[in-house]
């Protein structure tokens, strides 16, 4: 009898982590118009700047920008396949820096670079780390960064973590 749920070992571990290594995720991500608009009303951000193409032909940047938060997002969602998938708990942003204007049809590839880590002083079955998302356009043009810590299980931890597999 197969079991219902099985451990993974996909994802990074607290050990597999190393300062000072970067990782280039992959692929892409071309950001549109529509992708600027709806996630801009999703968030009930408004600004015309991200919305309205007369309007944005009147402003120095001559048309609509992407949201910067939607820039924010997808950068560091890029990296959750590589670096999050055994992380217990975000612990927080220490920084985000919008580097320069992101448009419509601007192509965001996205770096993580492992800064820190440390033993958790509260969980013993997990450790702190700290990571520096970088990410560029298709002109290599560095367009975000952000700084965040994480808490992520221990190997020895992992035969507790249920993982749900589908079925066929």
């Amino acid at each position: 009898m197969q079991p219902e749920t099985q451990v993974s070992s996909s994802g990074l571990f607290f050990e597999d982590y190393e300062v000072g290594t970067t990782y280039k995720h992959w692929p892409g991500r071309t950001i549109t118009q529509q992708d600027n608009i709806d996630f801009s009303i999703r968030m009930f951000s408004y600004n015309p700047l991200y919305l309205d193409e007369e309007y944005a032909k009147h402003t120095p940047f001559r048309t609509c920008v992407i949201n910067p938060l939607l820039v924010a997002n997808v950068s560091i969602g890029m990296s959750v396949k590589d670096m999050s998938q055994n992380v217990l708990a975000a612990l927080g942003f220490d920084s985000h820096e919008f580097c320069s204007d992101v448009y419509p049809g601007d192509t965001i590839y996205s770096e993580t670079k492992v800064l820190e880590k440390r033993e958790s002083k509260s969980r013993p079955f997990a450790g702190v780390v700290t990571l520096l998302h970088i990410a560029h356009n298709q002109k290599k043009e560095k367009i975000f960064e952000s700084r965040r810590s994480i808490m992520v299980h221990k190997k020895a931890a992992s035969s507790t973590i249920e993982r749900p597999i589908a079925k066929d």
